[in-house]
């Protein structure tokens, strides 16, 4: 004898995917809300949510699970959950996306899920141990993180015709800033070989349009955890500081970046840049970079060249470029090992302290996270076949019906974000995202070249020092962008840097930096 379960919200009142189940069992029906950023309630969610519960039927361990779709618009989703939270609404399995995971354990929004773990034995055998560790706070799991790469790139991209005129010396730029060389030259030697190329270019192309991306090349805010003057990095930022505060890898000191050797030599040269005119005039103005006539933040004629991410190999880079942009650029892969840090951005799905039945949804962030739920997480992703999608004569790989690029948007019927969703190894390859894709995760999680930071999973505390992290935190947003721009110029900057270092040092800089490091020692002794 089996029953129906009829899905509301369809337009000519039909059940598109009826939930079918043993009515002997119909009271053992076990309902997860799962809440995430994502698009947002779209025209097709209750469709592909009937559909997934459809799916959990034939999937062992979830056959009497069905899962309610929570999804929220990026905007909307830190209120959203506060919100649901407050008012005591259903929710079981909470994505940390734009969430801050610490501050959801400290108040105890999330369960420790160790005790669940062994009921998920095939997701802690498919994920590497660092995608676990990135789940866990001070040593205890709480979410399952979604995994993509770990870890990011830098890279430099120059226009092929300046490398093969001589304006440019792609092979010289790469032995300054790549990775394995750091140290080799001085921050001066680096900024007098991109003035060269700047100037060379100028003369070559007859255009005085072109100004260096300044503000994207040597700082430590630099994608990828890596900064030629101060190595591989760790940075505070993620537990509620500016980006004033780093940790080095290797010595694992922390320290404030506007004080580290090399600075004061970037800062002087982009004082002079400004003041003659290699920096646009209105480098300042919000957003800070801006497309104008004299000025384009990505690749083009009018600039020598540019610091950017930059995963993956110099060949796929230089390929996927030159098509991007549509003339030929020949990129330099700079790290020569990634390094993964102590935070992951992409956040997880971990079981709230109200879920009734915690070993559901354990068994469900499983479902999502490893090879046997591909099907279920595909469905989640891309919507339905032959509604949303298709798969192309390969079998393999598909086509999305409303949108080309990567992922949809919340205009379409239905799509998510892959990377929210779960782990985005086992999502289908659409018509902008190849095997490459998949290549680079292996490569950087499983392979054996990526430093992982041993800071993974620390938790930083400022109560002892909160009043100072404040002022330096207002210190360091009213003075830093001026001094990395060069917009206070070759007369002013010294001035207003002292100015700055001083009032850093009266606001507590040296409390701030003594409780942090403080923290680090405990963490690595312990």
């Amino acid at each position: 004898m089996l029953f129906h379960e009829t899905v509301s919200g369809n337009p000519d009142g039909s059940v598109p995917a009826a939930r079918l189940v043993s009515a002997a069992h119909a009271e053992d029906v076990v309902t997860l809300h799962w809440w995430y950023r994502g698009n947002g309630e779209q025209a097709d969610t209750e469709l592909v949510n009937a559909k997934v519960n459809e799916m959990l039927q034939t999937y062992e361990g979830l056959e009497n699970v069905k899962v309610v779709l929570h999804p929220f618009a990026p905007s909307d989703y830190q209120t959203q959950v506060l919100l649901g939270l407050s008012a005591g609404e259903p929710m079981d399995i909470l994505n940390t996306v734009s969430l801050n995971l610490y501050q959801l354990v400290e108040d105890g929004t999330l369960r420790p899920m160790d005790e669940y773990l062994p009921l998920a034995t095939e997701l802690t055998a498919e994920l590497p141990e660092q995608m676990i560790n990135y789940g866990k706070v001070d040593g205890v799991q709480y979410i399952i993180c979604h995994q993509q790469q770990i870890a990011n790139g830098r890279s430099i991209a120059i226009p092929t015709e300046y490398i093969e005129k001589g304006w440019v010396d792609g092979d010289k730029l790469y032995d300054m800033f790549r990775s394995d060389n750091y140290g080799k030259y001085t921050v001066t030697e680096m900024m007098d070989e991109l003035e060269k190329s700047l100037l060379a270019v100028r003369e070559g192309t007859g255009l005085d349009n072109i100004y260096l991306c300044n503000n994207n090349v040597m700082l430590p805010t630099s994608s990828g955890n890596y900064n030629p003057f101060i190595g591989y990095y760790d940075s505070v930022s993620g537990y509620s500081s500016s980006m004033a505060f780093q940790i080095d890898n290797a010595t694992h000191t922390v320290y404030f970046n506007d004080m580290e050797p090399g600075a004061t030599d970037a800062m002087a040269r982009w004082a002079e840049w400004y003041d003659k005119g290699y920096v646009y005039a209105d480098v300042m103005v919000e957003p800070q970079k801006v497309t104008t006539g004299d000025y384009l933040t990505t690749v083009s004629p009018k600039v020598p060249f540019e610091f950017s991410n930059g995963t993956g190999t110099s060949e796929y880079l230089t390929e996927f470029n030159s098509a991007a942009y549509g003339y030929p650029i020949t990129v330099y892969q700079l790290n020569d090992n990634y390094y993964a840090p102590m935070t992951y951005a992409a956040g997880g799905d971990g079981i709230t302290a109200s879920c009734e039945h915690p070993e559901e949804a354990m068994k469900f962030i499983q479902c999502m996270n490893t090879e046997r739920g591909k099907e279920i997480y595909n469905t989640i992703v891309y919507g339905i076949e032959g509604t949303h999608w298709e798969f192309n004569e390969d079998g393999k790989t598909i086509r999305t019906f409303g949108y080309d690029g990567p992922q949809g948007g919340s205009d379409y019927l239905y799509s998510a974000h892959k990377w929210i969703m779960g782990n985005t190894r086992n999502a289908y390859l659409n018509q902008a995202c190849t095997q490459q894709t998949i290549d680079i995760i292996d490569e950087i999680n499983y392979g054996d070249h990526t430093i992982k930071s041993a800071l993974t999973g620390i938790v930083f505390k400022s109560e002892d020092f909160s009043i100072e992290l404040d002022q330096v935190n207002a210190l360091y947003k009213e003075f830093h962008d001026s001094l990395f721009n060069g917009v206070k110029g070759s007369e002013g900057w010294k001035a207003y840097y002292d100015e700055y270092i001083e009032k850093m040092h009266l606001a507590g800089l040296d409390k701030v930096l003594e409780g942090y490091q403080a923290q680090v020692d405990a963490y690595l002794g312990k």
